[in-house]
């Protein structure tokens, strides 16, 4: 069943999304550490039953951290991204990790409708995702991803 999505607000364009951003303004710098782990990742990680040898797509990506720390615990982890500052900080973040995390992990610019990903992966994650889209995008994932939502217990 095709959605049909009338007077729509226009998508929060990637500008807003610039180095600085990445840099200055996003929150969870002091977690760039090689060996420092937000807190949020593990518990992502813990909610959704995320284990060594599945396939995540992370959706959303930014600076990289859910994926490479998705690969460091022997996950096979994309990236994805619609800002190009943010998946050119990503890729070169993890160039500092082994080479096992850096096969592990990938990175990718996409929109939502360029996302074309079918039965490749096992879970898809929203990490702190949520608030930067409209109604009609997450419609769109879902639809498309068949995805449904999953709140950890307060």
């Amino acid at each position: 069943m095709k959605t049909n999505f009338t007077n729509q607000q226009p998508s929060l364009g990637p500008e807003l999304y610039d180095k600085d951003y990445y840099l200055k303004s996003l929150p969870g710098l002091e977690y760039l550490e090689k060996d420092k782990v937000d807190p949020t990742i593990s518990k992502t990680i813990q909610f959704g039953s995320i284990t060594a040898g599945d396939r995540v797509l992370d959706f959303g990506c930014g600076r990289g951290n859910l994926v490479i720390e998705l690969a460091r615990r022997g996950v096979y982890a994309v990236g994805v991204d619609f800002s190009e500052n943010a998946v050119e900080f990503a890729k070169s973040y993890v160039t500092q990790f082994s080479e096992g995390i850096r096969n592990r992990s990938q990175f990718f610019q996409f929109t939502i409708n360029e996302l074309q990903f079918e039965n490749e992966f096992d879970k898809i994650v929203f990490n702190q995702v949520y608030e930067h889209l409209h109604d009609w995008e997450l419609k769109i994932l879902i639809e498309k991803y068949k995805i449904g939502f999953y709140y950890p217990p307060n």
